[in-house]
């Protein structure tokens, strides 16, 4: 986690073959969907990080994946907070029945 904190980027720390050695040097190497979803009161990981990686796979495969900040949740209680069964949980089960 340092090394990637110090990049400012998540990097390959032990060199793996088959991983590239810095993971923002060309366009992710799946066709999955992703649904970042953040709580823009998160200390522990900045909701900046996600719009940042939300725009990242966006601009390899526009208009494809998806960004939810929430404004009033922090780490977990994106998932454990008492609204997340109606904040987030219905948020999840629709990017989950999305068909792309």
């Amino acid at each position: 986690m340092a090394q990637c904190v110090h990049r400012g980027h998540l990097v390959s720390v032990e060199g793996l073959s088959g991983l590239p050695a810095d993971f923002t040097g060309e366009p992710p190497r799946t066709t999955a969907r992703f649904a970042f979803i953040a709580g823009k009161l998160n200390h522990c990981f900045l909701a900046e990080s996600q719009v940042k990686t939300f725009e990242f796979c966006d601009r390899s495969r526009p208009n494809f994946h998806s960004l939810h900040v929430l404004p009033e949740y922090g780490h977990l209680d994106v998932f454990w907070g008492t609204r997340a069964v109606r904040d987030t949980f219905p948020l999840i089960l629709a990017e989950l029945d999305k068909r792309h």
